[in-house]
């Protein structure tokens, strides 16, 4: 799934690191195929976490 998904440019990487990032193409994708809705206003999960220590 993350090689259809990089191929179509859904996401991308991040240089130096194992963190992808969700493209506007990718969210509209995701909408599209699997009826998944992402909203823009997530705290990306490494801050959620550095945030509740």
């Amino acid at each position: 799934m993350l090689d259809a998904f990089l191929k179509k440019k859904w996401v991308v990487r991040q240089l130096d690191s194992r963190k992808l990032v969700l493209t506007e193409s990718g969210k509209r994708g995701l909408k599209q195929k699997f009826r998944v809705e992402i909203d823009s206003g997530m705290v990306p999960y490494d801050e959620y976490f550095t945030q509740r220590i």
